[in-house]
């Protein structure tokens, strides 16, 4: 085994999103200066010891002991890194041109880490609060109501007590299938390749989650045709690569966009017709005109629109989710108060 594999080459990378993005565009910077792939990935090893910096120590050996296997570099990022990385290092455009990619990349990275952090800033406390006070019923009603009414007779005198006991015990009995459930339901519409035609899948397909997902991808597929295009690359032989490294929708969107090819057709709103895209993009696209370059701009544009447009959506729903989750911690919290403090006020009066 070559010197660089010695110890850590069956190790697969485990770098960030920004890791991994840095990580490429040293290299492109390597190789712009007129050094190849291998040199390029000796000196950022080199580079990774002096530093101390094991992960991308790991990175570059692995990296290097898959070129050995005779790997394109795309492939060798393939199966660890960011799939929209891989499309670009697996398009065979120059190191010059690559960087600018990249970037790119990062940028949209960027953009989506950003509206992720503030959704999760956004709803971290509610569910919180909504967790704790889920708990609070939940112990309230099962451990400390029972004990406190033992011995008396006339519990259907206290209604609110009742009703947050038997809502403990349903909790109790319905909350790991529920989890079980939805985890269930979320993995299975990621996953899912086909465009929904049920009456199940088109309930689905309705809900505001699978609407920004759909969005999102849509967003991804257009980014990544906008820089096949700007670099000078066939759509046609563009789409063959970004399937071969896609997921869920986006898979099936390419996989169609092939077959409209294999069926002759040219314009490009007639070829991206998947279900993927609304109406209205379909028609800008239709009205779109010009050079390769030209239409890589139009579609980079039509892009950046669906993005702000899924973070809209997303933000505007949030502002429901958030509201409905105080409102249900108050009620809960509510009843939780009012069942305690009506089951002590019929004791006392019991002993009274």
């Amino acid at each position: 085994m070559s010197w660089w594999g010695s110890k850590q080459v069956g190790k697969v990378p485990r770098l960030t999103d920004s890791e991994q993005l840095q990580l490429a565009l040293d290299l492109m910077n390597w190789m712009r200066q007129g050094v190849n792939v291998w040199q390029g990935l000796n000196m950022v090893l080199v580079s990774s010891r002096e530093l101390g910096d094991a992960k991308l120590e790991t990175a570059s050996r692995f990296l290097l002991a898959e070129l050995s296997e005779g790997k394109s570099l795309g492939q060798a990022f393939h199966g660890w890194a960011n799939p929209e990385l891989v499309v670009i290092l697996d398009s065979g455009v120059k190191a010059d041109n690559l960087i600018g990619a990249i970037q790119e990349l990062e940028r949209n990275v960027q953009l989506k880490r950003k509206l992720l952090q503030a959704i999760v800033r956004q709803l971290i406390y509610p569910i919180s609060l909504f967790a704790t006070s889920l708990v609070a019923l939940w112990f309230v009603g099962t451990q400390i109501l029972p004990r406190l009414l033992d011995g008396y007779g006339q519990a259907e005198m206290l209604p609110v007590a009742v009703a947050v006991s038997e809502m403990a015990n349903l909790i109790q009995l319905l909350f790991v299938p529920c989890i079980l459930l939805l985890v269930s339901l979320i993995i299975w519409v990621l996953s899912n390749r086909k465009v929904y035609t049920s009456t199940f899948h088109r309930l689905v397909s309705t809900t505001v989650f699978y609407q920004v997902y759909r969005l999102f991808c849509a967003v991804s597929v257009l980014n990544q045709l906008s820089l096949m295009a700007k670099y000078s690359r066939s759509l046609a032989r563009s789409c063959v690569i970004l399937k071969n490294h896609a997921q869920g929708l986006v898979k099936h969107h390419y996989q169609v966009m092939l077959e409209h090819y294999a069926n002759g057709y040219t314009e490009l709103s007639d070829v991206m017709n998947s279900g993927l895209l609304e109406s209205s993009s379909l028609m800008r696209l239709r009205m779109s005109s010009g050079r390769q370059s030209e239409r890589s701009q139009q579609i980079y544009e039509l892009a950046i629109n669906l993005s702000r447009k899924a973070e809209s959506i997303t933000r505007r729903r949030l502002k429901v989710v958030v509201w409905s989750l105080y409102s249900i911690s108050f009620l809960l919290v509510v009843a939780t108060v009012v069942a305690t403090a009506q089951t002590v006020f019929y004791m006392l009066e019991q002993w009274s």
